[in-house]
């Protein structure tokens, strides 16, 4: 069987339980010409949970996150202080 009529489901859990070596074994899949398939392929918005690290990010955007939501990125907040706090990341975002 020609290795891309072979699909993967990409879940959270798999991925996050350690970032490093599902990096590595999603670029071992994309030599060998495997497609990775995600919630996008139903239409759906993808959201990546539990985002600790740079490395996590760059892996959930590569294979096509569209948001996520993490320690890395903020630890929980009050509900009066989300507007100041996504004033802030967004002004360091459009700044960097």
């Amino acid at each position: 069987m020609h290795p891309a009529c072979i699909e993967f489901e990409v879940i959270e859990s798999a991925v996050m339980s350690d970032v490093e070596e599902a990096a590595k074994m999603l670029e071992r899949l994309r030599r060998e010409g495997v497609s990775i398939a995600l919630g996008k392929k139903l239409g759906m918005t993808v959201i990546a949970e539990g985002i600790e690290s740079q490395a996590a990010i760059k892996l959930l955007a590569g294979i096509g996150s569209d948001l996520g939501q993490g320690y890395f990125i903020s630890k929980p907040i009050r509900a009066d202080r989300l507007v100041e706090w996504y004033y802030q990341a967004h002004y360091k975002t459009l700044s960097t």
